[in-house]
């Protein structure tokens, strides 16, 4: 199982707690580093469907992309709301 420091993105206006075993907490509207195992991803991606959880070598486009479902709430072209 390998660790990983990844981009959380919350869309939401409610804060995601504890995403890993570090207790880290990520803000409403924000975009926080966290280091992840394999399982806590898998775990918070399947809690939190809305989430974005980018690679620490994301693109720019990736970055840029983050950064517009952060001022619009959801993802560019998706239904979820």
């Amino acid at each position: 199982m390998a660790n990983q420091t990844v981009y959380v993105v919350n869309p939401t206006a409610a804060e995601y707690t504890n995403v890993n075993a570090a207790g880290d907490d990520v803000p409403a509207y924000s975009m926080l580093a966290c280091v992840l195992s394999d399982a806590e991803q898998a775990t918070f991606a399947a809690a939190n469907p809305e989430a974005l959880i980018i690679g620490q070598s994301a693109t720019q486009e990736e970055r840029r992309l983050a950064s517009k479902i952060l001022r619009l709430g959801k993802n560019p072209g998706s239904s979820t709301t």
